[in-house]
C-alpha cells in the first residue's frame, strides 16, 4: 500500500489505469457525503477522458441520498463486466471491508484505490494499490481538492451535490473550520445552489424514524463521569439518527447499537466541547480499540464513528459501556 499525501499523486497514479473499467464503490447505506463524493469523482474522471467509469452501491443508499439523487436525476449503475480483467475499484468514504456487502467483496480482489477522510484507516489499506486518506470533515473536501489542483470546475449540479454532502457531514456547518469554509467558498464559486441545503436537510422524518428515536431515548442508560453525560442505547433501525437525537437532548457522548441480519453495529457521536475537554477522538481512541475487542471493524473521525461487532447485542453493549466509561474516567481523572 502506498499512502498518497497529495491530490496530484492520486491522479498521477490513476493514469496507468486509464484504459481500465473503473468501478467507484460507496459503502453500505451510502450517506450524502459518500454519494456526492462518488458522483464528483466520476465526473472528474470523465472530464479527464477516462471512458468507462461506473458507480456501484452494493447495499443501497440512505433515504436522504435517494431523495437527493432523484432531484438531480442521477442514476447508479450495477451493470459492469464482472469478468473483465482490466478493472480498477475505488473505495470512496470507507477503508474497511465490513463497509461493503459480503456478496460484493470479491471486487476488492481487483486493483484497489481508496479516497477517505476517516481515521484510523481500515483493513483495506493493507491490500490497496494506493490510498488518498486525510483527516477532514468529509470526503467531499478531498474530492473538491482533486478538482482544485487540476484546475477543473465541476458542473453546477455536481457542485451543488458536493455542497449538500458537506452540509450533511458537518451537521449543516455547525462543525466549521478553515478547511470547511474554504471548501464551501470554492463550491459556491463553481455555482453550487446553497438553497438546496435547507431543502434536503429540513425534511420531515418518517414515522418509523421518529419511533426509533423515541425508543432509543426510552431505553437509554445515562452515566455521569466527571461532569460528562455519557448515553448508551440500542434500537432496531435508524441507529445513527437515534444517536444524533440523544446528542441533541444534551449528552456529551452517545453510543447507539443495532442488530440486523445477525450483525451488530454501534454508532458514536460526541460534541466538539467533549473532544476539546477530553481529547478523546472517537475514531482513534474508541472505534479502533473497540473493533479489536468486539472482533469487528471500525473507524471514524474525532466526533463521530462506528464499529461492527461479531458478539451478541447484549455483550456488545456491556463492553462498549465499560470501555467508554473507563476511558473517560482515565482521561479526566488525571486532570
Amino acid at each position: 500500500m502506498k499512502t498518497l499525501s497529495s491530490p496530484e499523486e492520486f491522479i498521477e497514479r490513476l493514469e496507468k489505469y486509464r484504459d481500465f473499467q473503473i468501478i467507484i464503490l460507496v459503502h453500505i447505506n451510502s450517506d450524502p457525503d459518500s454519494t456526492a463524493s462518488a458522483f464528483g469523482l466520476q465526473e472528474l474522471l470523465k472530464k479527464l477522458a477516462f471512458k468507462d467509469v461506473k458507480i456501484l452501491a452494493p447495499e443501497g443508499l440512505s433515504e436522504l441520498s435517494k431523495r437527493i439523487m432523484c432531484h438531480f436525476n442521477l442514476d447508479l449503475s450495477d451493470k459492469f463486466d464482472a469478468n473483465k480483467k482490466n478493472t480498477l475499484c475505488i473505495a470512496v468514504d470507507f477503508s474497511s471491508s465490513n463497509m461493503i456487502g459480503s456478496s460484493y467483496r470479491h471486487l476488492l480482489s481487483q486493483p484497489l484505490f481508496i479516497v477517505d477522510h476517516h481515521s484510523p484507516p481500515g483493513d483495506l489499506t493493507e491490500v490497496c494499490e494506493a490510498c488518498f486518506i486525510r483527516e477532514a470533515s468529509s470526503t467531499v473536501e478531498l474530492i473538491t481538492d482533486l478538482f482544485k489542483v487540476l484546475d477543473i470546475a465541476p458542473s453546477s449540479d455536481i457542485a451543488s451535490l458536493l455542497l449538500i454532502g458537506l452540509a450533511v457531514e458537518t451537521s449543516k456547518f455547525t462543525r466549521l473550520d478553515s478547511s470547511v469554509l474554504s471548501t464551501l467558498c470554492r463550491l459556491h464559486s463553481w455555482g453550487a445552489d446553497a438553497k438546496l441545503v435547507s431543502k434536503f436537510m429540513d425534511v420531515k422524518m418518517s414515522f418509523d424514524e421518529r419511533m426509533a428515536r423515541l425508543k432509543s431515548a426510552q431505553r437509554m442508560v445515562l452515566k455521569r463521569v466527571y461532569g460528562k453525560l455519557l448515553a448508551f442505547s440500542y434500537v432496531g433501525s435508524y441507529h445513527s439518527s437515534a444517536a444524533r437525537a440523544i446528542q441533541r437532548l444534551g449528552a456529551d457522548l452517545v453510543a447507539v447499537a443495532t442488530e440486523s441480519n445477525g450483525e451488530v453495529k454501534v454508532t458514536f457521536r460526541s460534541t466538539e466541547e467533549f473532544y476539546e475537554s477530553t481529547r478523546i477522538d472517537i475514531g482513534v481512541d474508541i472505534c479502533a480499540p473497540l473493533a479489536k475487542l468486539l472482533k469487528g471493524n471500525g473507524g471514524g473521525h474525532h466526533t463521530a464513528g462506528g464499529v461492527s461487532s461479531s458478539l451478541s447485542l447484549e455483550d456488545t453493549l456491556k463492553i462498549v459501556e465499560y470501555f467508554v466509561v473507563a476511558l473517560v474516567s482515565r482521561r479526566l481523572g488525571k486532570k
